[in-house]
């Protein structure tokens, strides 16, 4: 819950892909994640699919397994990969 209000700057309860861009420019990320990345993110999760997550949205989105290109990937399938946010 505390990092879902840290997000949530504005106090409305969702967080928005400009809620999104701000945390992780914050966390001082090489590539930088602009507004459509943020959305893109935001709608593998939304059911409403408005470009924003509510709390339940959020925990989803946290627990989810990252999908791996096998082409992309030469680690063994047992390693868990990060989140590709460059497509």
């Amino acid at each position: 819950m505390e990092a879902f209000k840290a997000l949530d700057r504005d106090q409305s309860q969702t967080i928005d892909p400009k809620n999104l861009v701000i945390a992780f420019s914050t966390l001082g990320e090489e590539k930088k994640m602009d507004q459509n990345m943020a959305r893109k993110i935001i709608n593998l999760v939304a059911a409403d699919k408005k470009d924003s997550l509510n709390y339940e949205e959020f925990i989803k989105l946290m627990t989810m397994e990252p999908e791996i290109d096998d082409k992309e990937s030469d680690n063994s399938e047992d390693e868990k990969q990060p989140l590709n946010f460059d497509s």
